[in-house]
């Protein structure tokens, strides 16, 4: 066992970590803990091929991720060395009880995730139920209940889909508050302006009034650009402008490869995914 500063691009998420599920909501709010106080606990990995597979961590490398495509500086500023690893020595099926020990302790996963991870390690490495109590805590009766959980799962997951593609989403009703994402934002701004962040969240909670989550987020955004103390005309300013231009929320399937290539150009172009991607449909469409 070794502790030492990986670069990121060297680490990826081992087949063996058994968090299948990371929601964004999870990600966005770890990403602000660790913009205000740093990474506080390292991951866990293994070498695997070129690079270092993650065994666990895997909400705190999505939340790393997320810093460094949407906030470079803050990134920059906590990880220029490298991630903080902890990294060992391990075979599969003992990476994977890892992960499994991990989220269990934690009660960072869903039971149903739970009992497909345990389905999976019986599947996959024939170990019996009894292997599973020893080695991850849990009851003959707890793991049997976990897997009926899962299999319920399996047999509603198709319907549940088919029900939420496509489906228009309904404005979500004026809240004074914002969330994660633009709260992570809103906190990278204050940092570097030296701006007071619960002033200026309380500023763009009241300016934003009306505005859906995702138009918010694209507001804090473009303060962003501002590079200085952003005062409440501006934050004004910003959110009338995003009124006129008149968005609506869709549910749509991107294929990954479009996705990931928006992205980049959003990057390079220092905006965001939401701006980019109307920017190539209105460009493609001659509007």
């Amino acid at each position: 066992m070794e502790f030492r500063y990986v670069p990121f691009d060297r680490l990826h998420v081992s087949a063996t970590n058994v968090r299948r599920v990371v929601r964004s909501e999870d990600v966005k709010r770890l990403a602000l803990n660790i913009l205000r106080h740093g990474l506080l606990n390292p991951l866990v990995v293994r070498p695997e091929d070129d690079g270092y597979g993650i065994v666990c961590g895997r909400l705190r490398y999505e939340a790393i991720k997320l810093l460094r495509e949407e906030f470079p500086s803050d990134y920059e500023r906590l990880f220029s060395g490298g991630v903080p690893c902890i990294v060992r020595e391990l075979s599969d099926v003992e990476a994977s009880i890892l992960s499994l020990s991990e989220n269990v302790r934690q009660s960072t996963m869903a039971p149903e995730e739970i009992g497909e991870a345990i389905a999976t390690l019986q599947e996959r490495y024939g170990l019996s139920r009894e292997d599973i109590v020893r080695e991850v805590q849990l009851s003959v009766k707890e793991i049997a209940k976990l897997i009926a959980l899962y299999g319920r799962m399996v047999r509603g997951r198709e319907s549940v889909e088919r029900r939420r593609a496509g489906r228009p989403r309904q404005r979500a009703e004026a809240k004074p508050k914002l969330g994660i994402t633009a709260a992570v934002r809103v906190a990278s701004l204050a940092r570097r302006t030296g701006m007071d962040e619960s002033e200026l969240a309380r500023i763009v909670a009241e300016e934003a009034r009306g505005l859906s989550s995702l138009e918010v987020e694209l507001l804090t955004a473009r303060l962003r650009r501002l590079k200085r103390p952003v005062t409440r005309e501006d934050v004004r300013r910003e959110a009338e402008r995003i009124r006129e231009e008149d968005y609506s929320e869709r549910v749509v399937l991107i294929k990954k490869r479009i996705a990931g290539e928006i992205s980049k150009r959003a990057r390079s172009a220092g905006i965001t995914f939401h701006e980019m991607l109307n920017d190539v449909l209105e460009r493609g469409l001659g509007l």
